[in-house]
């Protein structure tokens, strides 16, 4: 039986209109490309909610938790300083990401 990659999800709520600001702060950070240096890292995508312009999610897959957690561990290290400077200086708030879970029952 092969096993369905786990889906994570992490959310951004950016300083109002810093969001220029955070996308190119979150690309030089690496924030989609470091993660590839994870075994067990599948992809992730940006997304920017069009009804919440300043709110941001990124959704991942992963083949195990352990590399979603490894990911977690090491997120803010590794990276251009002044890049996560930028990224952190226009954030109003953030979520930590989380596995999701197929709802009960299917």
């Amino acid at each position: 039986m092969v096993s369905q990659p786990l889906r994570s999800i992490a959310w951004f709520k950016v300083r109002p209109g810093c969001h220029l600001d955070f996308e190119a702060a979150f690309h030089a950070a690496g924030m989609l490309e470091r993660p590839k240096q994870i075994e067990g890292f599948l992809g992730a995508e940006l997304h920017r909610l069009l009804t919440a312009p300043d709110e941001y999610f990124v959704l991942g897959e992963w083949a195990t938790a352990a590399s979603c957690d490894a990911w977690q561990n090491v997120a803010s290290t590794g990276a251009d300083a002044a890049a996560i400077e930028r990224l952190t200086a226009v954030l109003a708030d953030n979520r930590r990401g989380q596995l999701l879970a197929p709802p009960s029952g299917t």
